[in-house]
């Protein structure tokens, strides 16, 4: 095609501007596909058009981009279970009219699992009070947790399956304190009883009772025991004097000393009969 020649002299916004070619060349377009037109080319594309991969998150598969548009659009529905009842996960609270109990805090198919307060009305002011704060799984306590069971008396510890199981700290309501190991909702293994007055054994425990080696303090009269408990008995031992000058309430006399040639050798017999006896 004939083409004017250009004028260099001429001022530049005067240039002639350049005829049209009716007949450019087809350019490059990248294929897209979405699903059920595999193999086709839409909208101008070509068969032998290439593919561009400088950017892929700006030429990814229009069909994905549609299914994540779909998906993002649907509300994910609450799980349920064979009865077609829902079973609720995440936050919620949970009101059972019979007993008037409030759960508030989190779920887990249905079922408390999470961090949650369990609370009941008040037979006495009819407002409600806090029962259980902590944390469950499987609609059972497990895990660290505050039950009160009443205005003075509160457990503040471990749980597993709805008892008290592991390290925990008893408050009783007539001021005495355990402190120590738990097993099926009862003191078991190493712990400490303060007593109000602030005498306290300081030793072993088996279903709720003293069992096993431990030290008594009786800080009030100024003496120690220490020995071998059979179900809360102390079986054997040996009582000296500890801190019997600051003793608010001193025995009158102090403790005799030991007369016996060996006593060492009779203690030791004594702890082994009833070992044996509670091993049997």
């Amino acid at each position: 095609m004939h083409q004017p020649a250009l004028d260099l002299h001429r001022p530049v916004d005067v240039l002639p501007r350049m005829p049209k070619d009716p007949h450019p060349p087809p350019r490059a377009v990248p294929r897209v596909h979405s699903p059920g037109t595999k193999g086709r080319a839409l909208r101008g594309g070509f068969a032998g058009a290439p593919r561009y991969h400088s950017d892929p998150g700006r030429f990814r598969d229009a069909g994905a981009r549609a299914a994540e548009r779909q998906e993002a659009a649907t509300p994910l529905l609450p799980p349920r279970d064979s009865g077609s009842r829902l079973r609720p996960s995440g936050k919620g609270t949970q009101i059972w009219k019979k007993k008037g109990a409030i759960y508030e805090g989190d779920w887990k198919f249905g079922k408390r699992d999470g961090y949650g307060i369990l609370s009941l009305p008040d037979q006495e002011t009819g407002k409600y009070r806090k029962v259980y704060s902590g944390w469950w799984k499987g609609d059972k306590k497990s895990g660290y947790g505050i039950q009160f069971f009443g205005p003075k008396e509160y457990y503040e510890g471990e749980w597993c399956g709805n008892q008290r199981s592991g390290w925990g700290r008893m408050y009783y309501s007539n001021g005495n304190i355990y402190e120590g190991q738990w097993r099926n909702d009862k003191p078991d293994g190493e712990g400490m009883l303060r007593l109000k007055n602030g005498n306290r054994y300081e030793g072993y425990w088996q279903r709720g009772l003293k069992n096993g080696s431990g030290r008594f303090f009786h800080l009030d009269h100024g003496q120690l025991f220490e020995g071998f408990w059979v179900d809360n008995v102390a079986k054997c031992g040996t009582m000296i004097d500890f801190g019997r000058d600051e003793a608010p309430e001193p025995t009158q006399f102090p403790i005799p000393e030991i007369k016996l040639l060996d006593p060492d050798s009779v203690l030791e017999e004594a702890l082994a009969t009833f070992k044996k006896t509670q091993e049997d």
